[in-house]
């Protein structure tokens, strides 16, 4: 059979490859042409979307909003749109799906893998979201190369046209202020700035930046009993910022000055107090020994009271007290209250004690009555005595017997005739430091006189008498106890009958004679007796002397 001549499998491959290079190369061109055909297309459209926008401007004076752009197409393509009367087309997208009406987006591009529209970039404010903008860029993708391609507003708006900022200062505490403004349309944001000189120039300016939102702001680092200044700018894209607003001032709250009440709760314990503030929960005490608070003990306190329980007895002590508050690492302290001065004491007791006495036997005694004493006090009591015969003679009191808190009795002896007068005084003790001390009244008794005995015949006088014979005086042997006196006195005789003198009755120291005597002489009887007595009380009667003489011739 016969060979017929055909291609290798090297040139059939060869062959394909040279056709699928031309085929690749044909697809290239169609590709890059349709390309820069739908470029051309979009800077077409994006062109006449910027010339709307500008006609809108002339109008307005302002730029339509993001939201007013990215609205359905007849929307924005009706009288009152923002892109009245455009050609529809020049609002889709080359490459925007079957669906799209309008290719408008807020949405900003950063490249070409974004997607196929127009970005709307207005100036950046919330406000250009919804009301208004004061400039635009419009941005779309370039298939060629894949840049990103702008078109910018021809016009640009001043911030300040959207109004002027108002800034009012509002509630203060001692440390935080608050402000607030009106908002300003298109602004980014705001400035604020928080001085103690309306200038605006010390060492003590602060200044704060918030976002668009923002119309008040508080500040929680002032300091009490200051005043401070306060003005607002708003800021933009465009043109910068807004003038100043007005200057608010305001002063923070001043610390109040407590005043300042103590009481003492036992002899070494006392309690300072002071009224509670709103907003304050610390205080500054201090205690001292002097006038100027040199060396002074200092306490911060978170209530409104402070109770030493070491407090010298009858030292005097000063106190005083001022409220301080801290803010972050800062303290601030109010004016001092005023000065309390204030000496610890005993109280003394409730009252004077009472005093009785009394007499048994030969023993006088005096005895205080009780009495109460406060804040833990303990009642004590001293005695002393005095004792005469004679009213007319002065008081010889004796010392006064030390004190004692389980004693309340002085036993003195008593002598006949006396009156033994006791008083009493009474003090409240506490860590061995005494109060002031209350006396009594007094309180008499009287001790009685004994029966005195029997009288004796006068000393020295006979029992022989002879008529007519004169001056036998007549003073019996008495027995008084020392310091009395005798009292009533009598002594008579019971002659025979008809005799001279008489059956009669004489107080002693009389002279007693007779006129007749019987004759040869009689025995004559006598009998006698007396008391004894003082300024208080007298005895009983003694008994009666019995004693014969004789009268004679």
């Amino acid at each position: 059979m016969g060979w017929e001549k055909g291609f290798t499998l090297v040139e059939v491959i060869v062959v394909i490859v040279v056709i699928v290079i031309l085929v690749t190369i044909a697809a290239f061109g169609i590709n890059k042409f349709q390309a820069d055909g739908r470029d051309a297309q979009r800077t077409v459209d994006a062109t006449t979307i910027a010339d709307s926008l500008e006609k809108y401007y002339d109008h307005n004076s302002e730029y339509p909003s993001c939201a007013q752009l990215t609205a359905p197409a007849s929307t924005v393509r009706s009288q009152s749109g923002a892109l009245a009367g455009i050609d529809s087309d020049a609002l889709i997208a080359p490459k925007a799906g079957s669906s799209t009406t309008n290719s408008i987006s807020c949405a900003d591009l950063a490249s070409a893998t974004s997607g196929d529209y127009f970005a709307y970039v207005g100036d950046g404010s919330d406000s250009c979201n919804t009301v208004s903008c004061l400039q635009f860029t419009i941005k779309y993708i370039d298939e060629s190369d894949g840049t990103v391609k702008t078109i910018s507003s021809k016009r640009t708006v001043d911030i300040n046209t959207s109004g002027t900022v108002t800034v009012t200062a509002g509630s203060v505490t001692y440390t935080s202020g608050s402000i607030s403004w009106n908002q300003l349309q298109n602004a980014t944001g705001y400035t604020i700035q928080r001085d103690t000189s309306n200038t605006f120039s010390t060492g003590n300016l602060k200044q704060v930046s918030v976002g668009p939102a923002v119309s008040s702001y508080q500040f929680t680092d002032l300091a009490p009993n200051t005043t401070y200044f306060y003005r607002v700018q708003a800021n933009a894209t465009v043109n910068n910022s807004s003038l100043w607003s007005n200057i608010a001032n305001k002063a923070t709250n001043t610390l109040p000055t407590p005043t300042l009440a103590n009481a003492q709760v036992n002899p070494v314990t006392v309690t300072e107090s002071w009224g509670s503030t709103s907003g304050v929960t610390t205080y500054t005490i201090q205690r001292a020994d002097n006038t100027s608070f040199t060396s002074a003990q200092t306490d911060s306190v978170s209530a409104n009271s402070k109770t030493y329980s070491d407090t010298p007895i009858g030292n005097a002590r000063y106190y005083r007290v001022r409220a301080t508050i801290s803010n972050g690492s800062t303290t601030y302290n109010g004016a001092w209250s005023n000065t309390v001065t204030y000496t610890s004491y005993v109280p003394q007791p409730d009252s004077a004690p009472s005093i009785s006495s009394a007499v048994s036997g030969a023993t006088a005694t005096g005895i205080s009555g009780t009495v109460t004493c406060s804040q833990g006090g303990t009642p004590v009591y001293s005695l002393r005595e005095t004792h005469k015969s004679n009213s007319g003679d002065g008081d010889n009191w004796t010392s006064w017997t030390s004190w004692s808190s389980s004693n309340r009795s002085y036993a003195v002896t008593a002598y006949e005739g006396y009156q033994h007068t006791f008083q009493a005084k009474a003090a409240c003790t506490y860590a061995s430091s005494y109060s002031t001390e209350l006396t009594s009244g007094t309180s008499s008794s009287v001790c009685g006189i004994n029966t005195p005995a029997t009288p004796t015949w006068p000393s020295g006088l006979s029992k022989s008498w002879r008529q007519n014979t004169w001056g036998h005086y007549m003073w019996y042997g008495t027995y008084c106890p020392g310091g009395t006196w005798v009292n009533d006195t009598w002594f008579h005789s019971r002659p025979w009958s008809g005799a001279t003198p008489a059956d009669n009755y004489h107080n002693f120291g009389f002279n007693d004679w007779w006129w007749l005597g019987p004759s040869g002489g009689a025995s004559v009887f006598y009998e006698a007796r007396y008391t004894c007595a003082t300024s208080y009380t007298s005895s009983d009667w003694s008994p009666l002397s019995s004693d014969w003489i004789w009268v004679y011739w």
